[in-house]
């Protein structure tokens, strides 16, 4: 069996059983890819067609979007909240927050969930308030 059969085999495996002990359980973010990346390569003496620098891409952008669901289901489980069209992207963990909302209050309310969610380093506010009531 040649290195590439049993690293791909072995990844393989490890994909089928995480995927398997995880039907249940949230997905966690992963808080340090590049350090899960360096030991991943250290163990794998060969990787055929993917650079390190591409596995650590691949890892924050799942990573990324692990942070985004999380956010949006957070959002989107406040009843207030739940019909606002507010678009969340996650790059390096950063969370923008952009749409439009009635006042200041769900403005704060939507950064500050958004800020609680397990993974997310900091939020950039980019929501408008449409109105003010008072």
């Amino acid at each position: 069996m040649t290195l590439t059969s049993k690293f791909i085999m072995t990844s393989s495996s490890i994909l089928i059983l995480t995927t398997l002990a995880a039907c249940d359980k949230k997905a966690l973010p992963i808080k340090e890819p590049e350090k899960m990346v360096e030991k991943f390569v250290a163990e794998v003496p060969y990787m055929p067609y993917k650079s390190k620098s591409d596995v650590i891409s691949a890892t924050r952008s799942i990573n990324d979007n692990a942070v985004t669901d999380d956010v949006k289901n957070a959002i989107s489980s406040e009843l207030e909240l739940k019909l606002l069209e507010i678009s969340v992207n996650t790059q390096k963990r950063v969370v923008s927050l952009n749409g439009s909302v009635g006042s200041a209050d769900l403005s704060d309310k939507v950064e500050n969930i958004a800020a609680a969610v397990d993974g997310v380093k900091r939020v950039n506010n980019r929501l408008i308030i449409t109105s003010e009531k008072n």
